[in-house]
């Protein structure tokens, strides 16, 4: 019950009732109440995306509001190009090339640069499709190819 009464406690602004109010944490008797539940009116809320994301079933969440199968609410942030939905081999490279464009001048180092552009591209693509991935994610650490002075990053 400490933790239901912390996360209360962050999740308002608790004050004494009366005609100067101070503030106060929040009673034992409202979270026993919520613990009491036997149902909420409510359907459960897995996550807010705020960018259309793949699902765990494959299908890409990309209709603003709430989704049931997945129990996501999407609420977009910003308008999305969605892409073909069967893209081909020149619609997959020009996406390549869109990721990669902001690191265009990063100094990728080993094999021409390829698996660090490939790891690079891989980490982009985790965050999208973190909602279809069961389990955790890889990390990806970031390391500098030089000297503090002409600094450049290599994702692998």
């Amino acid at each position: 019950m400490r933790r239901l009464l912390d996360r209360l406690d962050r999740a308002a602004t608790w004050v004494t009732p009366g005609k100067h109010p101070k503030p106060t944490t929040p009673p034992s008797w409202v979270a026993r109440q919520i613990m009491a539940r036997l149902e909420w009116p409510f359907p459960p809320l897995a996550g807010v995306v705020e960018a259309p994301t793949l699902q765990p079933h494959g299908t890409l969440l990309s209709t603003a509001g709430y989704d049931a199968d997945s129990a996501l609410l999407y609420w977009p942030d910003g308008e999305y190009f969605l892409g073909p939905a069967e893209p081909t081999r020149a619609d997959v490279d020009t996406a390549v090339a869109a990721l990669l464009d902001p690191v265009q001048d990063f100094p990728f180092v080993g094999d021409a640069g390829k698996a660090g552009k490939a790891a690079y591209v891989a980490a982009a693509l985790s965050s999208v499709a973190r909602q279809a991935i069961p389990g955790p994610v890889p990390a990806f650490a970031i390391v500098s190819p030089t000297p503090e002075p002409e600094k450049g990053c290599s994702p692998g």
